[in-house]
């Protein structure tokens, strides 16, 4: 008889992709632990928070993220251009995820094996110009509601996911 298996129980898989994703300005510390704790679940390698009101962890940000920031490098910085600059010196490919005029459907693309580094931005206002100018492209998450846009760890995840397979 099937049952639900024990987190113990559980093999986890490795993909060869090499994620980071770079945050801006995200305005709720749950949703702050709730992205540390999806991106360690998606083998990102580390996650680069940029914020005007946040410079490290909260302990509300870690209860949201269970603990997953001990398994993943987090860092917050307030240059968020020199690091995507150093970035693109490592050859990573820069991804914005928003919606944009040349924006393209995620789901239409194939991702090659090169490193990249997911751009995702505030709640209420996505990623500014300019980092979108900084990107290499944008993607976009095709929606079929009438609301346009949805949680950024729910978004990042699903791009993520996409990225990967």
């Amino acid at each position: 008889m099937e049952y639900q298996l024990e987190h113990q129980e559980i093999t986890t898989q490795k993909h060869p992709l090499r994620l980071k994703i770079l945050v801006v300005n995200l305005q709720s510390p749950a949703n702050y632990g709730m992205m540390i704790r999806m991106a360690e679940a998606m083998g990102v390698e580390e996650i680069i928070f940029f914020s005007d009101q946040f410079s490290e962890l909260t302990s509300k940000m870690k209860r949201s993220s269970r603990a997953a920031e001990k398994n993943l490098k987090v860092r917050f910085v307030q240059d968020l251009i020199s690091e995507i600059e150093v970035l693109k010196k490592e050859d990573f490919e820069i991804i914005g995820l928003e919606y944009t005029s040349e924006s393209k459907d995620i789901t239409k693309l194939e991702f090659n094996q090169k490193a990249k580094a997911l751009i995702c931005g505030n709640e209420a206002f996505g990623i500014s110009l300019e980092f979108i100018k900084e990107s290499d492209y944008c993607v976009h998450l095709p929606m079929y509601g009438k609301n346009t846009s949805m949680n950024v760890v729910m978004a990042t995840s699903i791009a993520l996911w996409e990225m990967i397979h």
